[in-house]
């Protein structure tokens, strides 16, 4: 899937010979609406676990990475780290055509 999202500017994905994704990439993954936060921080961001609106948490040696559901929620926690501590890495990422691909084809393709 890297190589598609490097060569190619539109595509479709086929389900069972059904088109479940087709248009622009860049339309796709901004459309997905579930983006992953990448948090490096000098304190403990494990509050975070629980916040609302946080899909997935997986801790890191730095931080944490999160899935979470939309650009409103990577706001509200770059709010909520203000004044906590030194935050050393704040990135929001648009999700990877994988795993756009294994939401939209389903656990088949796992």
């Amino acid at each position: 899937m890297d190589h598609v999202e490097e060569l190619c500017e539109h595509l479709c994905i086929l389900h069972k010979g059904k088109p479940v994704v087709h248009g622009e990439l860049k339309e796709i993954k901004r459309s997905f609406g579930k983006k992953n936060l990448i948090v490096h921080a000098d304190f403990s961001v494990e509050f975070l676990k629980g916040y609302a609106g946080v899909l997935r948490y997986k801790t890191v040696a730095e931080g944490c990475e999160l899935q979470i559901e939309s650009e409103t929620v990577a706001k509200e926690i770059f709010t909520e780290l203000n004044g906590k501590g030194f935050v050393r890495k704040f990135e929001l990422e648009e999700p990877s055509l994988n795993d756009i691909f294994i939401e939209k084809a389903g656990a088949s393709y796992e």
